[in-house]
């Protein structure tokens, strides 16, 4: 599913509006959601971090996965400078093969900790080597 989101500041100069749509049929976009936050308090929690800026950003409505927030976050803060109206399009599969990459890195850094504790764990110990011993030679 594609979605899309516009953020622009509206006639009166008073707010900051984020528009969500999705698509709903082939080249069909419908509109889901709009946010509305009071522009000189978007001015003053945009000079928090970006972390807490995007989770102030979020209400009970509004709240996409970190990956579109944060691109959402940062075209707020474009609109804020440049006064333009801002499109963002993402696509499912996009976040799907994000949180996929992220999972492999997860993984990549567990196996890495798991391999230090193993070495450790048997440094300087006298270990019996099975794969010298023959089953097949009794004596």
């Amino acid at each position: 599913m594609q979605q899309k989101y516009l953020v622009f500041i509206d006639k009166d100069k008073k707010h900051l509006l984020i528009q969500e749509f999705a698509t709903i049929d082939k080249d069909v976009m419908a509109f889901l959601n709009e946010e509305s936050y009071d522009l000189a308090t978007v001015k003053k929690a945009a000079k928090n971090d970006i972390k807490h800026f995007m989770g102030w950003l979020r209400t009970e409505n509004f709240f996409p996965p970190d990956f579109f927030m944060s691109e959402i976050a940062a075209k707020v803060l474009q609109v804020i400078k440049s006064g333009k109206e801002e499109e963002l399009y993402f696509n499912d599969t996009d976040f799907i093969s994000v949180q996929s990459i992220i999972k492999e890195e997860e993984v990549d850094e567990l196996d890495e900790i798991l391999e230090e504790e193993i070495e450790e764990d048997f440094e300087d110990k006298d270990i019996l080597d099975l794969d010298a011993i023959s089953l097949d030679e009794e004596e």
